[in-house]
């Protein structure tokens, strides 16, 4: 959850997944749904078809200083300093916006995602984001060749980045309050040579 250049997220993380390819509005639909229920625990047998990388940060999923790839990628995180909590859907993570981070390294699953991809997560910010000072960013970042996420608020923004894609800015007015959760998806596709963000 850091970027290069040294900026960190500051509030808590929950459900990360990557796809190679691009889900449907009625899939991204149902994996947002997942986190209106009452349920206390991650939902793994749902949507697989295309699963990269799944990372339910529960604590059966978590080892040390583990986190565990609950797709069949093996693509297991390294955790620095995040601390598990009350997440959207079971136990999530939380970031302290100056050191904590998750890293993981690039795999054949991760990398050079086209022609198609989706990112999708669940954030709650522990500041407000939007029209803020310069320099505030939220973002999630995978290493290597791996397409990054960023989610600008020095220029209200949200950002797709990839060395083969080039950057994909998708710009829109937006802001999130602290304190509340917002499931985020991209999509991307070369058929269409176009990313769509979903934000709730």
């Amino acid at each position: 959850s850091r970027i290069d250049g040294g900026q960190y997220f500051n509030g808590y993380i929950d459900e990360p997944r990557i796809y190679s390819r691009a889900l449907s509005a009625s899939e991204i639909t149902e994996l947002y749904q997942q986190g209106q229920t009452k349920i206390n625990a991650s939902q793994g047998n749902k949507l697989t078809d295309g699963l990269a990388g799944y990372w339910t940060m529960d604590g059966n999923n978590i080892s040390g200083t583990s986190l565990i790839d609950s797709s069949d990628n093996g693509n297991t995180g390294t955790i620095s300093g995040a601390t598990p909590n009350i997440g959207k859907i079971g136990q999530g993570l939380s970031f302290n916006g100056s050191s904590n981070l998750i890293s993981i390294a690039p795999s054949a699953s991760l990398n050079d995602l086209n022609p198609a991809l989706t990112y999708s997560f669940w954030i709650k910010p522990a500041i407000d984001m939007g029209g803020g000072p310069p320099g505030t960013t939220i973002y999630m970042i995978l290493s290597g060749t791996n397409p990054i996420v960023k989610i600008e608020d020095e220029w209200d923004r949200i950002v797709i980045a990839n060395s083969g894609l080039g950057d994909n800015y998708v710009g829109a007015p937006y802001s999130f309050e602290a304190g509340k959760w917002y499931h985020c998806v991209y999509t991307w596709s070369d058929a269409s040579d176009s990313g769509i963000w979903y934000i709730n």
